[in-house]
């Protein structure tokens, strides 16, 4: 009876050790696939926010256009007018046209701004306001689940590795 134990007992602990060794490696493997669906996601977005800064320079650049074409038009019919050439109802038109494309150049300019700042934002270099809640990471089970493995699953593999590195030491 004495000599069953000895052989039993190394037997189970061997168990123990590939069962914990396969846990650690679910484990791993949990968290590899959160680190690449972040690292995915970080790359989108910054992808996302280059095409967007692309879209908003021509729009920018059409915008100016639009500014300065008015502009060339009020200068032109002002003096018109001062000549005689022009009546006043086409000056005042041409002042319309300006007044309408200032506030389309400067809309022009803040959305840039603001794909600028989304930017930095996705390059890493994010900063929150204490009150936003909006980009609070996903939790682990979240995304365990989006790349297919349970979260009682990976809390178990991890906790099982966790112990046998533990009684290892």
């Amino acid at each position: 009876m004495g000599a069953g134990r000895r052989f039993e007992r190394p037997t189970l602990s061997r168990r123990y050790a590939r069962s914990a060794k396969a846990a650690s490696g679910r484990c791993l493997r949990a968290q590899l696939g959160t680190y690449r669906q972040t690292v995915l996601a970080a790359f989108g977005q910054v992808a996302d926010t280059l095409r967007a800064l692309k879209h908003d320079a021509q729009a920018l650049d059409a915008q100016r256009n639009a500014l300065d074409a008015s502009q060339a038009s009020r200068e032109l019919s002002q003096a018109s007018h001062q000549f005689g050439q022009a009546r006043f109802l086409q000056v005042l038109d041409a002042q319309r046209l300006f007044d309408q494309a200032r506030p389309g150049y400067a809309k022009a300019r803040g959305q840039r701004c603001l794909d600028s700042a989304q930017l930095f934002v996705a390059m890493g270099g994010g900063w929150r306001a204490s009150g936003d809640s909006e980009r609070i990471p996903r939790t682990s089970d979240q995304r365990t689940a989006a790349i297919g493995i349970g979260p009682a699953v990976t809390r178990r593999a991890c906790a099982k590795a966790h112990v046998f590195v533990a009684s290892r030491k």
